[in-house]
């Protein structure tokens, strides 16, 4: 799952565990699937599923798989709240199954996940001067015009 900062309609807790459901589904014969999935009525209302609901059937599909994994891109990019309440239910779900592996990007610290293994990934300043120099190549500005916007970007990302 990707948090878009951009797309906060879709970061309330609700959509988002629909959507891990949706994806644990896609992954599942249907004769696994959780019997109330199976009632038309149930299912037609799938929009309209509560959390508690959600969270079961999850972890019904959970308990389907030798492992689980669940990839959690850009989690700084969610909502504050939205964020501490997955982050509990997925460290409760932890407790419960030792079969869920997570992983997750974010430039949050490491104070927001249990038992976690932390790899600090950073940009080198050369890696970071050749991305700038990549994305303003195409643009028709002088050469001093670029090396400054290069330069200026540079200093900026040296201050964070």
């Amino acid at each position: 799952m990707h948090f878009d900062y951009q797309d906060r309609s879709s970061q309330n807790i609700t959509h988002i565990l629909r959507n891990l459901l949706r994806q644990l589904l896609q992954n599942l014969e249907l004769r696994r699937w959780p019997i109330g999935l199976f009632e038309a009525k149930t299912f037609a209302h799938y929009h309209s599923l509560d959390v508690p609901t959600i969270i079961q059937y999850i972890t019904h599909c959970i308990e389907q798989f030798s492992v689980t994994f669940f990839v959690l891109d850009a989690l700084d990019e969610c909502e504050d709240a939205t964020r501490w309440k997955l982050l509990n239910i997925i460290n409760n779900a932890r407790h419960r199954h030792h079969n869920i592996k997570i992983f997750v990007t974010s430039r949050l610290g490491p104070d927001s996940l249990e038992s976690t293994d932390i790899l600090t990934v950073t940009a080198e300043n050369l890696d970071l001067e050749l991305f700038i120099r990549a994305k303003i190549a195409h643009k028709r500005y002088d050469q001093p015009l670029k090396d400054m916007i290069v330069s200026k970007l540079m200093d900026l990302s040296n201050e964070g």
